[in-house]
């Protein structure tokens, strides 16, 4: 039988180089993902917020449209539970239960220009030479609790009440 020596050699220390290298790049991906996370949450914040401004807004064009609308207009300012009216500033509230976040107001502009009258009852609106009150029509609209709202403003002729007809101008039933 024949002698063999084997020799075994102990196994050369690992400096590590493999494991740091992974750790290094997988700190690095931890770093970009948690980025890349809290960017996109902002991004969707971000789209969120703009998405209700963009509801309060056309919310708010689409009331002043509607508080200005020709028929609107031929009505003359008369006194009701759901509208107040400031006499020392000329403004006119008008209040709505049913919509809370919404507040709509009217302010004499003490402007006059040439226009007709509607039925003996004002003369505000339509071309004729008898004088008419310009108006400031103003949309205050707020979403909830977000602390988005939006405020648009329209001049336009209103019927001015006359004496007799239960006007803030004039008096009370």
């Amino acid at each position: 039988m024949r002698n063999i020596n084997i020799i075994i050699k102990p196994p050369k220390k690992q400096k590590g180089a493999t494991l740091f290298t992974a750790l290094v790049f997988l700190t690095l991906m931890t770093v970009v993902t948690v980025s890349a996370s809290k960017i996109s949450m902002m991004d969707l914040i971000v789209s969120s917020n703009n998405q209700q401004e963009m509801m309060v807004f056309q919310t708010t064009d689409s009331d002043l449209k509607e508080l200005t609308t020709v028929p609107k207009l031929y009505k003359p300012l008369v006194k009701t539970p759901n509208h107040e009216f400031d006499e020392t500033t000329g403004v006119y509230e008008i209040l709505d239960s049913t919509k809370p976040e919404l507040e709509q107001q009217i302010t004499d502009k003490e402007k006059r220009y040439q226009c007709g009258g509607f039925a003996g009852k004002a003369i505000s609106i339509g071309p004729s030479v008898s004088p008419c009150d310009l108006y400031d029509f103003e949309v205050r609209t707020k979403m909830g609790h977000s602390g988005v709202k939006d405020r648009h403003n329209r001049g336009a002729g209103k019927e001015k009440p006359n004496p007799g007809k239960d006007s803030y101008l004039f008096g009370s039933r």
